[in-house]
């Protein structure tokens, strides 16, 4: 994701005809050197200052298939800490362009949908196709080592029974290398379909985080009913029963905090588990901003966008009677 800077060549001054007069000076002109653009991570404060790359450096070589490396290692970390208590283990599967992980939960009601692309990653490089069963718990465990200021790299080859993590504290000068076994998994790829949602909602994630927290201390189950003009969650339990409901909101500056589109109906109601919300919402802690995507009778999408830089999303089955219709 380092930005080379492209070599420009000059003009040079053309040549003035042979001339009794005083000789004609013609200017050099120079195009402008291009910027390096920063790449999206310096952006959202993941890296430090980008370091220039000369153009005639030499490539860097890899001994591996795979190797992804991430200097703030402690918010790789944070992510996988937030699907760990859905997944226990799982498939990673690296290309070229990055690094998917789809899976379902132990009880086939949410699935989860991890997307850490090239530009995620400080280096990346992946020479051929790899699928890394991993156990996630483990994979926290190591990725723990050398404390929060440790940079963290993946790496891969494709014959071997295990992967490696190294960890490295530039401050320190501290490192460490950890060789983790890896699982077999059998798995299928699950295809995500296409889906034109009824409604789309955006809202700050620690407002999402907060609703989801309240009402399951009234039951297990919330009702989301929706509109153009305003989302109602609705709970109730042997406690008691109660809603909370969300309005569209522009802040001072006409950034809208909270935003409700309604596509090809004017009403949507369904039912959902909250204990998947509330797993779901641990997301917050990394992203300012959630994405809830209703459609009827289909899967709830709860999406956070990863600073720009990949995403997690999370989908979940609606609630149907034993009659096999909507509650």
């Amino acid at each position: 994701m380092s930005v080379v800077e492209d070599s420009i060549p000059q003009k040079h001054a053309a040549s003035a005809p042979d001339s009794d007069d005083d000789d004609i000076i013609v200017p050099v002109t120079q195009a402008p050197k291009k910027k390096a653009t920063k790449r999206p991570a310096k952006e959202a404060g993941l890296l430090d200052d980008d370091e220039e790359i000369e153009s005639k450096k030499p490539k860097k070589e890899y001994t591996t298939a795979l190797y992804a490396f991430i200097k703030a290692g402690s918010y790789l970390l944070k992510i996988i800490e937030c699907i760990k208590d859905l997944l226990a283990e799982t498939n990673f599967d690296c290309s070229a362009d990055g690094i998917n992980m789809q899976a379902m939960d132990s009880s086939h009601v949410s699935l989860v949908h991890l997307w850490l692309p090239k530009a995620f990653w400080n280096d990346y490089h992946c020479a051929k196709n790899l699928s890394l069963g991993i156990n996630l718990m483990n994979m926290i465990s190591f990725l723990k080592m050398g404390g929060s200021a440790s940079s963290a790299s993946i790496a891969a080859d494709s014959d071997t029974d295990f992967y490696e993590i190294v960890k490295s504290n530039p401050k320190t000068k501290a490192g460490s290398t950890w060789q983790v076994k890896l699982m077999d998994i059998d798995s299928e790829h699950l295809g995500i379909p296409e889906v034109e949602y009824d409604m789309v909602v955006k809202m700050p994630s620690s407002e999402f985080k907060r609703i989801c927290a309240e009402l399951m201390i009234v039951g297990d189950e919330a009702t989301v009913t929706g509109s153009a003009h305003e989302l109602k969650f609705t709970g109730e339990g042997d406690k008691g029963k109660g809603h909370i409901t969300c309005a569209p909101l522009k802040s001072e500056d006409a950034k809208e905090l909270v935003s409700i589109e309604m596509f090809n109906c004017d009403q949507y109601t369904a039912r959902f588990a909250l204990r998947y919300l509330v797993e779901f919402a641990k997301v917050s802690a990394l992203v300012d901003q959630v994405t809830l995507k209703f459609k009827d009778e289909a899967p709830l999408c709860v999406e956070f966008e990863l600073i720009g830089l990949g995403f997690i999303r999370f989908y979940l089955a609606p609630k149907f009677s034993s009659e096999g219709e909507l509650e």
